[in-house]
């Protein structure tokens, strides 16, 4: 159906606006819809109605529509156990549909506006966007750290999230003295910073781009700043293995190069901290007595039984197959944030879904290891396999899969880079026929 004429330009224009406003844009709601969902909706409805086919064919779509399917399973197993369902099924299982289609509408515009010779151009926008986000996330975090009013007004304004125990962004820096920016949390901020973060490493390797150690720097300054520590220890892991594994051997330099930028880092973030009394470098100090004298910090000890009598409690209930409804969370009180991946599938999904949710995260590992020769983007596949294992080692200790942000950016990036790679592989094969 072609009711509008946008070039195939004018569409890769307008899917690099949504990852741009899903990263940056405000958080509004419109009858119970975020904004930025609905600017997406919008963009789809102009690329569907504008001539394009939607390509369902490539092998990576797999790894966001199971998750639609396991909602399902799971909603059903809810409602013919006799729970009363709440908003949170059904909003769970409308946003692996979003997901879904966010991949198909960057596969399918890319397949059919890209070619060999615009990769780098494209890579080079999805950098700036990538430059502008982390610059913007780095001011108002900088402005919240000196405790200027004119972060509060911003978040209040445009990025205001409430937790379901009811506190907010702001509230957790007041509170705890760590930087959450136009985040739901310190921890939050934490994650998508990371994840970025070896997403700008990846590009910007692709681009050769090695001036842009500045932006890492910063990126890593405000990490230490939300106080967020599995995220550093994950960046670190994820960036060696992958400058490793790109350059077939151990190189000296390039591990130098990163120990400095963390070591530079941290060391700005003490001196800050000394110089304008800001406490949140206790945090680091518990590595210390840890490997002094093996002290667990208070709030490992915390998550440890909670990540021991979570798995016993849900045995014990009914709802231990399927998990708690939204009604439920509300009448029994049940600790809903486990700080756990995991643990967080049980609660929600019971002991089926979570199992689901494992093999689908395993199984959507072996779909990014599959090796795909003579490819545009030859270093994409290392870079996927690293980060997705990134995400099952984080799970550990955080909520990670599909956060906040976080999704919508690997899944363009993903997406992106499908596309071009089946574009290459079409190539090949037309020149070997010929």
């Amino acid at each position: 159906m072609n009711l509008f004429r946008l070039s195939s330009e004018i569409k890769k224009r307008l899917v690099f606006g949504v990852v741009f406003f899903y990263l940056t844009g405000p958080v509004f709601r419109i009858y119970h819809a975020y904004i930025s969902d609905i600017f997406f909706l919008v963009t789809f409805l102009l690329v569907l109605f504008s001539g394009t086919r939607f390509k369902l064919d490539n092998i990576y779509m797999r790894i966001f529509l199971i998750p639609c399917f396991i909602t399902v399973i799971i909603i059903a197993g809810k409602f013919f156990m006799g729970f009363e369902l709440g908003s949170d099924e059904l909003a769970n299982f409308l946003n692996y549909v979003k997901l879904f289609f966010l991949f198909v509408l960057v596969y399918s515009v890319f397949m059919e506006s890209s070619s060999e010779n615009t990769a780098r151009r494209d890579l080079r926008l999805f950098n700036s966007i990538l430059i502008f986000f982390i610059i913007l996330v780095s001011s108002i975090g900088i402005l919240q750290f000196t405790n200027s009013p004119i972060a509060d007004f911003i978040i209040k304004n445009f990025y205001h999230v409430v937790h379901k125990s009811g506190s907010d962004n702001i509230y957790e820096f007041q509170l705890l003295n760590r930087v959450t920016s136009i985040f739901d949390s310190f921890n939050g901020m934490g994650i998508v910073l990371c994840f970025t973060l070896f997403i700008f490493i990846f590009v910007n390797t692709e681009l050769k781009n090695y001036w842009s150690i500045l932006i890492i720097l910063l990126g890593i300054l405000m990490i230490f700043l939300s106080g967020n520590r599995a995220s550093l220890i994950m960046l670190f892991l994820m960036s060696v293995s992958y400058l490793l594994y790109i350059k077939k051997g151990f190189s000296l330099k390039i591990f130098g190069v990163i120990s400095v930028i963390l070591i530079s880092s941290g060391l700005i973030f003490f001196l800050l901290s000394n110089f304008l009394s800001f406490d949140n470098y206790i945090r680091f100090y518990e590595f210390k007595l840890f490997l002094q004298n093996g002290s667990i910090p208070p709030t490992l000890q915390v998550r440890l039984e909670k990540w021991q009598w979570i798995p016993q409690y849900m045995l014990s209930v009914k709802q231990g197959f399927f998990g708690y409804t939204t009604n439920d969370f509300i009448k029994e009180k049940i600790y809903t944030s486990p700080d756990n991946q995991y643990l967080n599938w049980l609660v929600y999904y019971g002991y089926i879904g979570a199992s689901l949710f494992v093999l689908w995260a395993i199984y959507s590992l072996t779909l990014l290891m599959k090796k795909r020769a003579g490819t545009i983007l030859s270093r994409a596949v290392p870079f996927t396999v690293i980060y997705w294992s990134g995400l099952i080692l984080i799970g550990l200790v955080q909520e990670s899969f599909f956060f906040g942000r976080l999704r919508e950016l690997f899944i363009f990036l993903l997406a992106m880079t499908a596309a071009y790679n089946s574009l290459s592989k079409k190539n090949i094969i037309e020149t070997n026929n010929v």
